[in-house]
């Protein structure tokens, strides 16, 4: 059952319940993943990512449908490679005919006990057996690799939406901060207004920026609590104040990725991406079909054989002289059927072609991903480094003006207005450093699987 609060307004559940399930173990590809993105100097949220990512692999139930996905691919593998194999069974019958005619009851009269063992199968001489075994298994593979292509996704959705939350509680932050200065700038033109130092129309300019300060904060606030609600239903609400606040988003993305090692990164390297592997083992399976519906054309030989005792009476089975064997092969070879050999045929190699257009068309999204978050990231790590300095720049200019007015050289508006631009470019600042991070988590997930996870000199530049 899904982990979910008492109210549609909740934003818990009891602990109990949301530790009802033990979180999954991550491998060491993912756990080098998290790695790369948390930062370094910042093992708490090593460990906080770790813990939520395990959470949401837990309790995320397409996930789940994923796995059991992969265990019905195993169970259809399993069948596709035993019906190469004969049924051996242990059979036993009783048979007793009789008839009103005597002349019949002297010559049509059945009464017998028979026990033994029967072989049956099918020689596949011509390998529909086999290629339809080789289908089961690839996709049985291909399923493995869809499962971890669901896995990397949920892990990048994760890291997603963990970063949605630092972002929005950071921005929360400030403008409750920029609403606290704009109400202390609105009281004061409202005494200046009192005593006529300023016109109606600079006192309503005032009022109207301090209103739209405080919806925009409500409305960050709102922001704020629908990224906290999709982190717990992701992670099956995992305990708050397991999501680290000591440092902001900046962090999360202050470690530059190594463009430049990466885009010289040989292109096949994505090929080692599930979604690519999954793609080329419905390929590989798609081929299979193709022999197998071929093999259709073919004659099927059908094998019975027995050996076992046959008598009259029960007792008499085990006598001396009652040993009886069968044999009984078949043959069938198909003359009309209306076409729907040759229709199968035709399906088979259509599928085959789609599979062919379907894998080229999974390496060209692969490309096109890694390319496009490639190009995205330098362009938003010089917006992000562009908007550091302009909020350094602002803070040193407020810190100078607040100087001059404990000097009771400048006004106390002016303190307030040259905060309100700083508190601006934080905002803008925390944007941006989103943005960063989000792209990232993009380029992450994009190289999951591939070697870029597993060599550390790919991270020096």
């Amino acid at each position: 059952m899904p982990v979910l609060p008492a109210t549609l307004g909740g934003a818990g559940v009891p602990a109990a319940a949301a530790s009802s399930v033990p979180a999954v173990a991550l491998q060491p590809a993912e756990a080098r993943l998290l790695a790369d993105f948390a930062p370094q100097d910042s093992p708490a949220r090593l460990a906080t990512l770790t813990m939520l990512v395990g959470q949401a692999l837990a309790h995320n139930a397409q996930y789940q449908v994923a796995m059991r996905g992969v265990a019905e691919a195993r169970a259809l593998a399993r069948m596709a490679g035993a019906a190469r194999l004969p049924v051996v069974a242990l059979q036993a019958q009783a048979r007793r005919t009789s008839f009103d005619n005597p002349d019949l009851e002297a010559t049509e009269r059945e009464h017998y006990v028979a026990a033994g063992l029967a072989l049956d199968g099918d020689l596949d001489i011509f390998g529909r057996l086999r290629a339809m075994a080789q289908a089961a298994r690839e996709r049985y593979a291909g399923s493995e690799q869809g499962l971890a292509a669901v896995r990397a996704g949920l892990i990048a959705e994760t890291l997603r939406a963990y970063s949605l939350v630092v972002s929005s509680r950071e921005a929360l932050r400030v403008l409750e901060a920029h609403d606290t200065d704009q109400r202390r700038l609105d009281a004061y033109t409202a005494r200046q207004f009192d005593v006529g130092l300023i016109s109606r129309d600079q006192r309503d300019a005032v009022r109207a920026a301090t209103l739209g300060h405080h919806a925009a904060t409500v409305a960050a606030a709102s922001r704020y609590a629908t990224a906290q609600r999709a982190l717990a239903i992701l992670t099956g609400y995992a305990p708050a104040s397991m999501v680290d606040g000591s440092d902001g988003v900046a962090a999360l993305a202050a470690s530059p990725l190594p463009l430049a090692a990466l885009r010289d990164l040989d292109a096949r390297i994505l090929l080692d991406r599930p979604d690519i592997r999954q793609a080329e083992a419905e390929l590989r399976a798609r081929h299979a079909d193709i022999g197998a519906a071929r093999a259709a054309f073919f004659p099927s030989i059908h094998l019975t054989t027995g050996v076992g005792s046959v008598s009259d009476a029960l007792g008499g089975l085990f006598k001396p002289g009652s040993r009886a064997w069968t044999f009984n092969p078949a043959i069938s070879l198909p003359i009309f059927d209306g076409g729907r050999n040759q229709a199968q045929l035709d399906a088979a190699e259509l599928r085959k072609d789609a599979g062919v257009a379907s894998y080229a068309q999974a390496i060209e999204a692969a490309f096109q991903e890694v390319a496009g978050a490639l190009d995205q990231q330098r362009a938003l790590e010089a917006e992000a480094a562009a908007r550091s300095e302009r909020r350094t720049l602002l803070t040193r200019r407020a810190d100078a003006t607040a100087q001059r007015v404990a000097q009771g050289l400048q006004d106390a508006t002016e303190l307030l207005a040259e905060r309100l631009r700083t508190e601006d470019a934080a905002l803008a600042h925390i944007d941006a450093a989103r943005d960063l991070a989000l792209n990232r988590v993009r380029l992450l997930h994009a190289f999951y699987g591939t070697a870029f996870s597993l060599h550390p000199s790919l991270h020096q530049e």
